[in-house]
């Protein structure tokens, strides 16, 4: 069984921090293969993090940074991607770009998406609504145009 994975950030955001836990995307070791689409130009060396798949083969897709101004342009690319892939599930973590596109991605491609929350958006809305009024308005966006479709294309969701 092969799982792609939008995460919330690109992998080595949580390398860098040491978040890096073992079979955190493979529990249990379900999956043989775990494919990251990771949202930045350069990620880090899978050997480095290979304890996060588990007995999973993992490769990590670096395909440029994708954000809410350049996110429609880049679907195609994405696509292509997964495509090549040809997983049996789609996670994501988010409800957001990484949300958007896995779900464009499970619909075109007819693969079931399965998503994840782990935290509460509304709170981390008027949380940066006082402090990066930028970012808050670009999760007002997400709120009313991004996070429906992603929602309502889940097949399954997690809280």
């Amino acid at each position: 069984m092969k799982l792609c994975i939008f995460p919330n950030d690109p992998i080595i955001a949580y390398y860098e921090k040491g978040e890096i836990k073992p079979r955190y995307y493979n529990p249990n070791n379900f999956f043989d293969e775990i494919d990251i689409i990771s949202l930045t130009k350069k990620d880090v060396d899978e050997s480095k993090v290979k304890i996060i798949a588990g007995n999973a083969t993992l490769k990590i897709h670096s395909i440029g940074k994708i954000n809410i101004k350049n996110y429609k342009k880049r679907l195609n690319d994405v696509i292509a991607i997964v495509n090549e892939i040809n997983p049996d599930v789609i996670r994501t973590y988010n409800p957001f770009i990484e949300g958007w596109l896995a779900s464009k991605c499970a619909t075109n491609l007819d693969i079931p998406l399965f998503v994840s929350l782990h935290i509460q958006h509304d709170v981390l809305r008027k949380l940066y609504k006082k402090n990066n009024f930028k970012k808050y308005l670009a999760l007002k966006y997400c709120e009313k145009f991004i996070e429906p479709y992603v929602l309502k294309r889940a097949n399954k969701i997690t809280i």
